[in-house]
């Protein structure tokens, strides 16, 4: 049997939510990059302004970061 209009309806909802997921777990993945790559940065002696340039965060971001 042929899906409904409804039940494609739902089927379309559902992946676009599997989508929206997909892309808030890449971008957290990425922001947790970002945040050991800061903190490595400066372990490795940079000063917060080199750390800015370099990622394109600004000085109170990369102080927002808790590191």
């Amino acid at each position: 049997m042929l899906p409904t209009a409804e039940e494609k309806e739902r089927q379309k909802v559902g992946e676009a939510q599997q989508q929206v997921q997909q892309a808030q777990q890449r971008a957290e993945r990425a922001e947790s990059q970002l945040q050991l790559a800061v903190k490595n940065l400066l372990q490795s002696g940079m000063t917060v302004e080199q750390v800015a340039n370099i990622t394109g965060l600004s000085d109170s971001e990369i102080a927002a970061l808790d590191i």
